[in-house]
């Protein structure tokens, strides 16, 4: 039960709350909209299970790319309900990383792989589109 609650709490509640009940200032962190007296992240839990359920949660810093003190609770999960072409890149960042190659060799750039870069160049004007 411990787990379903927690993940419920982190993934469903949070973005519920964020999105379509709250409207939460971005300054309100996701741990503040999460550890809360009366979270459903505590509901029907003992007191002495409130420490682990929080613990569970602040692991999840790793899923987040840093702590939950950090992430604004406004703007959690909203990529998730994110919806056309630019929602993700397809076929992964490669795709990204090629289109970006392909613009620079045409503008003249060239690019090595497999050897350390020393020094970077700019020849010409920056702001010249041709």
């Amino acid at each position: 039960m411990l787990n379903i609650q927690v993940y419920e709490t982190f993934f469903d509640h949070t973005e519920n709350s964020s999105q379509y009940q709250e409207a939460p200032s971005p300054s309100k962190s996701l741990s503040q909209a999460m550890f809360y007296e009366g979270s459903p992240l505590y509901k029907d839990l003992p007191q002495e299970a409130h420490m682990y359920a929080r613990a569970t949660c602040e692991s999840f810093d790793g899923w987040t790319g840093a702590s939950l003190d950090k992430i604004s609770h406004k703007w959690w999960q909203w990529e998730a309900e994110t919806e056309g072409p630019d929602a993700h890149v397809t076929n992964g960042y490669s795709q990204l990383v090629n289109w970006l190659a392909e613009g620079a060799k045409k503008a003249g750039a060239e690019i090595r792989l497999g050897e350390v870069v020393t020094a970077v160049e700019l020849n010409g004007d920056p702001d010249d589109e041709g």
